[in-house]
C-alpha cells in the first residue's frame, strides 16, 4: 500500500471523527445557553450533561489530535500533486513540521 492511499484513509477516518466531535461541541454549547435543549435531543442532553461534555479534556484532546491529523494528511495529499520530487519532499517536511509544532503547542496549552 502506498502513502497516498494511507493518507486518504486517514483523511476519511478523521473527517468522521471531527464531524462527531464538532457536532457534540455545538450541541453541548447550545445546551449551555438554552434550557430547551432536552426537548430537541429527546431528553438525552440536559444542562448538567452539556457542562460535562463541553468541559471534558479528553474530548478536547481528541479534537486537537483529529484536527491536526486531518490537516497533515490533507495538506500532504495536496503536496503530492507537485511534480518536482525535491520540491514535493521539502513541502511535505514543512507541512509535517508546522502541524507537529502546532499540535505540541495546543497540547501544552491544554495541559497547563
Amino acid at each position: 500500500m502506498n502513502l497516498p492511499v494511507i493518507y486518504k484513509y486517514i483523511l476519511d477516518v478523521t473527517a468522521i471523527i471531527l464531524l462527531l466531535l464538532i457536532y457534540t461541541y455545538i450541541l453541548s454549547g447550545y445546551g449551555l445557553i438554552k434550557s430547551e435543549i432536552s426537548e430537541y435531543t429527546a431528553g438525552l442532553l440536559n444542562y448538567r450533561l452539556s457542562i460535562i461534555l463541553h468541559l471534558n479534556p479528553i474530548l478536547r484532546i481528541a479534537l486537537i489530535i483529529s484536527a491536526m491529523l486531518h490537516g497533515i494528511t490533507g495538506f500532504t495529499l495536496m503536496c503530492y500533486r507537485v511534480r518536482n520530487k525535491l520540491y514535493r519532499r521539502s513541502l511535505v517536511i514543512i507541512v509535517h513540521l508546522l502541524f507537529s509544532s502546532l499540535t505540541i503547542y495546543l497540547l501544552i496549552l491544554e495541559f497547563t
